[in-house]
């Protein structure tokens, strides 16, 4: 059990992503979030599926400080947080708010139940009224943190679209203009669950998923191609358990290498604007876990199904990996669908 005391939009995110998102190692994990400033709470339960990260040395780092030497260090992280990457920030802003916030809140909360019980103390009063300044003065230094944190996550899903060429969604057929029912109905199931992808990787199908299989295949052979080139995005977290229903994960990101060209079995889901929800949602993860996120240009032609602000592509897409690059500490994969022959 591990678990981590901080607030902001991050875990708003995974609070969504735990309860809708099934396609990813993190499907079984399951997140608690108590609300409040201070006393946000997440909980993941997981033996198995754990999130590989390569900041642990700045964990081990915060933790071995003593209080003084921790408050020195974050005054010096502070003064140079615009050059520090987004997981570090992530790391520094945890042991903040485990260290500092909570103890203080506690704190606060504990004298206040006090003078609850004896009646009403003018000494004590004082005494949590200069905590409580004290408190002011410690979440407005972590606001510093999380506000460049977010500012940073801002400006890298702008980056990841700037210059792109979205897909006109005006231009696409609406999915009922041409599918039939028991085609919308399985479509409608991929987009709330993701059924069957894990099984496609692994070759475990069951005879209701290959009915199922069936069914989404026909489907895309009825989507209409689209008109012109465009531009969608894909985020994958990487995975550091045993599961073997993940280890296409593992395989998937050693594979990501520039001029490669890369397979996935299973219905390939991407964002279609890389500020969205549904990609931010996914992004988040992919960031502090040192996973990828993808920008995918779609050739004039392509066969996709859309639903809103989300595109899929045929099972067995595959992708030529035009770029690699590292923007704040996070892997940018620029990358281009090869049209099926």
């Amino acid at each position: 059990m591990v678990s981590i005391n901080f607030e902001n939009l991050y875990m708003r995110a995974i609070k969504k992503y735990c309860n809708s998102a099934t396609d990813c190692p993190l499907k079984t994990l399951k997140c608690k979030i108590s609300q409040g400033l201070e006393q946000d709470i997440v909980q993941i339960g997981s033996t198995q599926k754990t999130l590989k990260t390569s900041t642990n040395a700045v964990e081990k780092k915060l933790s071995e400080l003593t209080d003084a030497e921790f408050d020195i260090e974050i005054e010096k992280f502070i003064e140079n947080i615009e050059q520090k990457s987004l997981k570090d920030i992530r790391k520094y802003e945890n042991e903040y708010f485990k260290r500092k916030i909570d103890p203080s809140y506690k704190n606060i909360r504990q004298k206040e139940k006090h003078m609850d019980d004896i009646g009403w103390d003018w000494e004590l009063k004082k005494e949590i009224d200069a905590l409580n300044e004290k408190h002011k003065e410690l979440v407005a230094k972590g606001k510093i943190i999380r506000d460049i944190q977010a500012k940073k996550e801002y400006n890298l899903f702008w980056t990841l679209s700037e210059n792109q060429k979205y897909i006109d969604v005006q231009k696409i057929h609406h999915a009922k203009s041409y599918l039939d029912n028991e085609e919308l109905s399985i479509l409608a199931e991929y987009f709330d669950m993701y059924p069957n992808n894990v099984a496609l990787r692994t070759g475990k199908l069951s005879n209701k998923g290959k009915k199922e299989i069936e069914i989404m295949d026909r489907a895309f052979k009825k989507a209409p191609e689209l008109e012109e080139d465009a531009v969608v995005y894909r985020a994958l977290s990487n995975y550091d358990g045993d599961d073997i229903n993940y280890k296409w994960i593992k395989d998937f990101m050693n594979s990501i290498q520039e001029g490669a060209i890369i397979k996935d079995k299973a219905y390939m889901s991407t964002a279609i604007e890389s500020t969205s929800s549904i990609f931010r949602q996914f992004a988040w993860n992919a960031i502090y876990s040192d996973g990828v996120l993808m920008r995918i240009k779609l050739p004039k032609g392509t066969k996709a199904l859309i639903q809103t602000d989300e595109c899929v592509l045929p099972r067995n897409s595959e992708l030529k990996i035009n770029k690699v690059q590292f923007i704040d500490g996070v892997k940018i994969v620029d990358a281009e669908y090869i049209l099926p022959q």
